[in-house]
């Protein structure tokens, strides 16, 4: 997905969207601004294709209500993904805490207490080394 680069100062950019020029000022670059107004255009055409003479302002609102759905279904699946991948960082922290404090306490024992404490993690199976 194509982030939307900033310029440094806002500029106008004239697009069309159902045939109507409107002038847009954004911040935004005119390569999205651009496609963000054929995205509208192009979902208030299907709108008018699906559902016949339908006043422009309801086909506005409808589109609106499309695009945001959409939208909400994003941030949703986002949001499942992130919380996800803060899950899993969660546990290879844990597994790393507990990789870090074997190797430490490796260091502190001596010998024979060092393979029975080994002996010991061998039966929790962590891949520490």
């Amino acid at each position: 997905m194509d982030k939307a680069p900033i310029q440094e100062k806002k500029g106008s950019r004239e697009v069309v969207i159902l045939g109507g020029r409107y002038t847009i000022k954004s911040s935004y670059q005119s390569a999205f601004v651009d496609r963000t107004a054929a995205l509208v255009n192009h979902e208030m055409n299907e709108i008018i294709r699906d559902g016949g003479v339908i006043p422009t302002d309801k086909v506005a609102i409808l589109a609106c209500m499309n695009l945001a759905s959409e939208l909400l279904k994003i941030r949703e699946e986002y949001q499942g993904v992130r919380d996800r991948i803060t899950k899993r960082l969660e546990k290879i922290l844990a597994m790393l805490d507990t990789c870090l404090a074997q190797e430490e306490m490796s260091y502190v024992v001596d010998k024979p207490q060092r393979r029975e404490i080994q002996e010991n993690e061998n039966e929790k199976a962590l891949p520490c080394r």
